[in-house]
Parts: structure tokens; C-alpha cells; sequence
């Protein structure tokens, strides 16, 4: 494939991860997108249905990206309100092999998408290290 990726086939590489794990999930096409045209947010990409723990609310990023930009973070906090406490928002790096950030109250990590989408979330480290030492 020569030349630069678009944003929807950085999608489609994330889909099918989601379809090689099995997992139920929701593209956030313009058609779904039109539902909330009146919102002043940012959209996100996939809804994705986990077997374990709250949803995730994923806004796929290019690889050559870096750290999501304040205003993307911002929104996928609104988005975490307008859901509610089951679903949580991620940044996916479509790279070759597809990582999240994760993001939680006491940590920011980068994690393998394919072990958070097969194992769950997990607590994170530092509640971990907390748990361990109490």
C-alpha cells in the first residue's frame, strides 16, 4: 500500500482487530455521527463492547501521531459523561500492532490493544502497588 493511510482505513485496522478477538462493536460512521450533530463535541470513533468491565470509547489515532491533543482529550472526557460511569474513554494508536492508552485516576499507560481487549482492564499499576502494600 503505498502512500499515506486516511483516517478510515486506520478504522478499518482497528475493526478488524475487534473482528479477529470477536468483539462486539460500533462504528461511529457520519450516519450515527448525524444523531449527535447538535453536540458540541468531538466525535469518537468506535464503541466497543467489552466482555469485562466498562465500555470503551475509542478515538483511533493515526501512528504517526503522538499524545492526544488537549481538545481530544477533553472531549473523550464529555463523551465519558454522556455515556456514564460504564463506559471509558481510549486513545488507539493504529500501529502495526495497535496500542491504547489508558487512562484511569491514578495512571496514564500505554497498553497492547490486543491484551487490554482480551484480558480486560485490569487495575492499574499504581492501584496494584496499593493493594499489595496495604
Amino acid at each position: 500500500m503505498g502512500g499515506k493511510m486516511t483516517h478510515a482505513e486506520y478504522v478499518r485496522r482497528i475493526e478488524g482487530l475487534l473482528c479477529e478477538l470477536g468483539m462486539p462493536y460500533v462504528v461511529m460512521d457520519e450516519a450515527k455521527k448525524a444523531i449527535f450533530a447538535d453536540a458540541s463535541i468531538k466525535s469518537f470513533d468506535l464503541l466497543v463492547y467489552m466482555e469485562h468491565g466498562p465500555n470503551m470509547l475509542a478515538v483511533v489515532l493515526p501512528r504517526s501521531r503522538g499524545v492526544p491533543t488537549a481538545e481530544q482529550r477533553e472531549a473523550l472526557r464529555e463523551w465519558e459523561t454522556v455515556f456514564g460511569r460504564d463506559f471509558v474513554g481510549v486513545f488507539v494508536h493504529a500501529t502495526a500492532e495497535p496500542v491504547a492508552w489508558r487512562r484511569g485516576a491514578c495512571c496514564n499507560e500505554v497498553v497492547p490493544l490486543r491484551s487490554l481487549l482480551a484480558d480486560g482492564w485490569g487495575a492499574c499499576p499504581a492501584e496494584q502497588r496499593r493493594a499489595v502494600s496495604a
